[in-house]
């Protein structure tokens, strides 16, 4: 990950954490009596975002690619919620050498994001209706790779179509704010990494995502 995509990766993170604090502190939005955070809860959201990536030795993403997604959360108690997401990548496109090849490797690479886990959330920091919850779980990336090899002496072989889903996981965390018993915004980041090493990020990668929900109390 150079330094450009360190300085991308935080102002991203910057943004969404400053939208959701000027949404907890505007006086026309919170209410002295927002909902504490409550046990058999549906919650469906929808996001936007951005993967970040190291792009080292592998066929990660090449810089910031933007994706969208949702997901769904139960929950069982206030502070635990099992969820289900999915996120979709349109076109990654990057490029890659081999550790000791004598090929360049241009590619594009569709990705599908299905994973599931848990957040951990805690009550609302005082005075600001503001919600930090940890996340953790495991899915699968699904890949679709068409790619171009380059080789040094100027000829070309172009490769076969390439699909895979690899098992991975990720931990991260966000915030969320409730506007009142049914909506909210919420920001968050993580990091996944895969179980198999392959040449199809064996890297890992991150992703920063901004979005709305919708909640429902069924008990």
């Amino acid at each position: 990950m150079n330094q450009g995509d360190i300085n991308n990766m935080f102002r991203i993170l910057q943004l969404s954490l400053l939208a959701l604090t000027l949404s907890a502190t505007c006086p026309c939005l919170y209410a002295a009596d927002a909902p504490s955070v409550r046990k058999d809860v549906f919650e469906f959201g929808a996001f936007v975002g951005s993967n970040f990536a190291p792009g080292q030795n592998g066929a990660n993403f090449d810089g910031f690619r933007a994706m969208g997604g949702g997901n769904v959360t139960y929950s069982i108690h206030k502070w635990v919620l099992p969820y289900f997401e999915y996120g979709y990548f349109p076109e990654v496109a990057g490029s890659f050498r081999p550790e000791g090849a004598t090929r360049r490797i241009d590619y594009t690479n569709t990705i599908h994001d299905f994973h599931g886990g848990v957040h951990l959330r805690t009550d609302p920091i005082p005075g600001t209706g503001l919600v930090p919850y940890a996340v953790i779980g495991f899915g699968g990336v699904h890949t679709s790779f068409t790619g171009t090899e380059f080789y040094d002496n100027g000829s070309e072989a172009t490769l076969p179509k390439e699909s895979a889903m690899l098992p991975c996981f990720n931990v991260g965390g966000g915030l969320r704010y409730y506007f009142n018993e049914n909506f909210g915004i919420r920001g968050e980041m993580k990091f996944y990494r895969p179980f198999n090493g392959t040449d199809r990020l064996t890297q890992g990668f991150g992703k920063v995502e901004f979005g709305i929900f919708w909640q429902k109390k069924v008990k």
